[in-house]
């Protein structure tokens, strides 16, 4: 529920409210220009605010302004989130990764993050848990690609592992193809409701 301070911060930063603020404002310094006390001028500049306010929430181009305001500053959340996302996924989709299985899952999650991405952009929302499993995923390879690293660095100088990771092959692809249903899940509940054989189905297909 939106309270009447956020009404009046939306607002008083809308394009409406800054013109309101700077007439008002201006009537105030003419006034301390000609002569007027200080305490005068500001009166009558924070009054003029305070009255033409009221008059635009009275006829509702006050709060409308809010609401414009509102809904950019959603757009703009909106936008932010889905750009920082599509960095992560971005990563993804550059990684070379040697393992053909583990590629093919990699390359997998970077497109059905995609279309969750492309989604959201249509429908106006985003669901933050979803965009973490982009970063969550880049985690992943990255901690598998540097233990793929440090195994060769072993094998070359014959030492012994200093930070193993059992089944680093087998465990990143489980969990690669885990995220990619759940981005899945969330892309298809976005653009529509998903059904619990809709989601059976997805879980099936990356077994």
């Amino acid at each position: 529920m939106t309270s009447t301070r956020d009404s009046l911060r939306w607002y008083v930063r809308s394009p409406l409210g800054v013109s309101v603020l700077v007439v008002s404002a201006a009537a105030g310094a003419a006034l301390g220009f000609a002569g007027a006390a200080l305490p005068i001028a500001v009166g009558t500049g924070a009054g003029l605010f305070l009255a033409a306010s009221a008059a635009a929430f009275v006829s509702g181009a006050g709060a409308k302004a809010a609401v414009r305001e509102r809904e950019r500053d959603l757009e703009a959340s909106l936008a932010a989130g889905i750009a920082a996302a599509s960095k992560d996924r971005d990563r993804i989709a550059a990684l070379r990764i040697r393992d053909p299985n583990l590629a093919s899952a990699a390359a997998a999650f970077a497109l059905a993050f995609g279309d969750y991405l492309d989604a959201c952009r249509r429908e106006g929302t985003r669901d933050p848990r979803a965009d973490d499993a982009a970063r969550e995923v880049l985690e992943a390879l990255t901690v598998y690609l540097r233990e793929l690293d440090g195994t060769a660095v072993e094998r070359r100088f014959d030492l012994d592992d200093a930070d193993p990771f059992p089944d680093a092959e087998a465990r990143t692809l489980a969990y690669l193809k885990e995220r990619t249903a759940y981005v899945r899940e969330r892309r298809l509940a976005i653009d529509g409701g998903l059904g619990g054989g809709d989601k059976l189905a997805i879980r099936e297909e990356l077994r």
